[in-house]
């Protein structure tokens, strides 16, 4: 059976585990981190100073590497119940204090994060190439390399949207997430859909 993704991981730990910022969090300056080369202090330097992140650790799933996260995180709620909550988070990756992905998630109407899953099965392993699948699905959430991309020298392309709805007291939360590797030809060589429902080939896809 596969396991879940990293992104999933981390999202169901945030989901239980952070409190959200009770004002919005600024996106830092994506000219001033570089993945594969910025460091933690990197980025909290050009982060929201007026936000403290919050921080976890987990292993990859497939390296056995040990992942640091840093996460910023902010939630304006729903107006009525069964409307989606309206928040955005971003998530850095660091293996030995390199930034090594980033990814962001947002629900806000106005950057949604979300994307067309009826697609994923277009992309082929061995054929679709990097420009392919931004043409396809749009600009991705995020960005990875190795340990998160599970070839060293491949690159990777990460879609993440979760969303939860307001069900009386309780919510309700869905995460659909695609992780594309390209290799340094930019073909695309691992392809993996998660559409959050549940753990096994049905909701884990590799393509």
């Amino acid at each position: 059976m596969l396991k879940k993704s990293l992104a999933l991981s981390v999202l169901a730990a945030t989901a239980l585990l952070t409190g959200c910022a009770p004002t919005d969090f600024v996106k830092p300056d994506a000219q001033k981190i570089a993945v594969g080369k910025s460091t933690w202090q990197d980025v909290l330097t050009a982060s929201d100073q007026e936000h403290k992140p919050t921080e976890a650790i987990f292993k990859d799933n497939d390296t056995g590497k040990e992942i640091r996260v840093m996460t910023f995180m902010y939630s304006k709620g729903a107006d009525f119940i069964g409307m989606t909550i309206q928040r955005h988070t971003q998530h850095y990756f660091f293996n030995n204090n390199v930034l090594i992905g980033q990814v962001y998630d947002s629900t806000l109407p106005d950057d949604s994060t979300d994307f067309d899953e009826d697609k994923v099965p277009q992309i082929k392993q061995g054929v679709t190439t990097k420009a392919q699948v931004i043409a396809l699905l749009g600009n991705p959430a995020g960005n990875a390399v190795y340990p998160m991309a599970k070839v060293p020298g491949d690159t990777e392309l990460m879609y993440l949207y979760s969303h939860a709805r307001l069900a009386g007291i309780a919510t309700t939360t869905e995460t659909k997430s695609l992780n594309v590797s390209f290799d340094k030809n930019g073909v695309a060589d691992r392809v993996q859909y998660n559409d959050g429902r549940g753990y096994g080939f049905a909701a884990n896809k590799i393509f």
